[in-house]
């Protein structure tokens, strides 16, 4: 018997050899893939997912391009039509242009060195604090920041990810290219497929499997090259948010609720002697961590690189992996020092804004000493973060774990 999954599989198959849709047949192409549509509803996030790589494998150009327009009426929207997925873009960055000198002896400031993009409900920071006296890594026309922010608002709730692309930045411009399109497609993907669930349990489930699904797209779009990944889903849920969420690596998901001034360290930096994890290249399924937990209201999550937080006063607890392999958990120690004098109500990127400054105080402090000892050397680091604060919301569910 044949599954549900092949049958619509075989249904587009047979459209891309041998379907096309010239106006008189159009209400045709509209009933098959109507058909596709109401199977698709009852298959899981994943294998929906594989009948989207179907589509995407086809060398069909043309068939291909009208199939995906049949679907949802643009080129731009299939994908999220297939998989079932409502969500609204708040923040798309990636691969973004700064032009600065990043010679030793220059102060390292937010002007020119960082882009602020405030939303109405999400807000990002992305720059470099990198800065050298060593003449081959000399520049004064700037750089691409390889880190990555995708977020958007669901029907109910947020989707968020934060990509730290690894390596680059060694004067090969293909191979950053490649570096900024895997951070950007894995926080991209992630954010997708978070947004297409409604419930907690069923995404808690799913978690696991959706991350494998993250590194197929990172390996289609960018091969050889990965990033970290922290990214989380949050649902509301009457006063409080329950949130899930994902860390791959030495990036770090942290909620402050600005009324009580409590921090929340929902998901550490974890990295161990030999460098983080990056998905899909470098990552073993135990670096994989993930988080279910609840958070009032209120509370505004920050989703940040190891170029943030590496500044920033932190304490690290030693842990061990199954294989033996020892691991450092970071947390910051004093985020409610930078954050406490701020109103609760104040735009999400004024919190970050402060954050960044604390960031540039300390390395502004190395440079000063580097430049003092003289010798050769280089600091910094690209530096990403988002902000995005959970409203309450009138009528949603309580709160339960399962």
């Amino acid at each position: 018997m044949t599954s549900p999954i092949e049958t619509i599989r075989g249904l587009i198959q047979d459209y891309i050899d041998h379907g096309d849709i010239p106006e008189k047949e159009e209400s045709l192409a509209q009933e098959t893939f109507q058909r596709i549509l109401a199977q698709l509803s009852s298959l899981s996030l994943q294998q929906r997912w594989s009948v989207i790589r179907k589509v995407k494998a086809s060398q069909h150009t043309e068939k291909k391009t009208a199939l995906k327009k049949s679907i949802s009426g643009t080129t731009s929207k299939w994908k999220d039509v297939l998989l079932g997925v409502d969500h609204f873009l708040q923040l798309n960055v990636h691969h973004h242009p700064l032009t600065y000198s990043n010679s030793l002896d220059h102060p390292i400031s937010f002007d020119g060195r960082f882009s602020l993009f405030a939303g109405s409900e999400v807000a990002g920071i992305v720059g470099s604090t990198f800065a050298t006296n060593k003449p081959e890594r000399l520049d004064d026309k700037g750089h691409q920041i390889l880190d990555a922010i995708y977020a958007s608002s669901c029907s109910s709730g947020y989707a968020l990810a934060l990509g730290d692309g690894a390596g680059g930045h060694f004067g090969e411009p293909t191979q950053d290219h490649k570096i900024a399109r895997a951070s950007h497609f894995g926080t991209k993907s992630c954010v997708r497929f978070l947004s297409a669930y409604d419930k907690p349990k069923q995404l808690r489930e799913d978690l696991l499997d959706l991350i494998e699904l993250v590194g197929e797209e990172i390996n289609d779009k960018a091969l050889c090259e990965g990033t970290t990944l922290v990214a989380c889903r949050a649902f509301p849920q009457g006063k409080n948010y329950w949130i899930t969420g994902v860390n791959i690596g030495d990036s770090m998901l942290v909620g402050w609720d600005p009324i009580s001034k409590t921090v929340y360290h929902l998901l550490p930096s974890r990295a161990t002697e030999a460098g983080t994890a990056i998905i899909p290249t470098a990552y073993r399924p135990f670096e994989v961590h993930t988080i279910n937990d609840i958070v009032p209201a209120g509370t505004i999550l920050f989703l940040m690189s190891d170029g943030v937080h590496d500044e920033l006063p932190y304490e690290e607890k030693e842990e061990t992996y199954p294989n033996k392999l020892t691991y450092r958990t970071r947390s910051l120690r004093t985020l409610e020092t930078i954050l406490g004098d701020i109103p609760p109500d104040a735009p999400v990127d004024i919190f970050l804004r402060k954050i960044i400054d604390a960031t540039l105080d300390s390395i502004e402090q190395k440079r000063k000493k580097a430049v003092e000892a003289g010798e050769r050397t280089q600091i910094g680091d690209d530096v990403s973060i988002v902000g995005c604060r959970l409203p309450y919301v009138e009528g949603s569910e309580k709160c339960t774990i399962n």
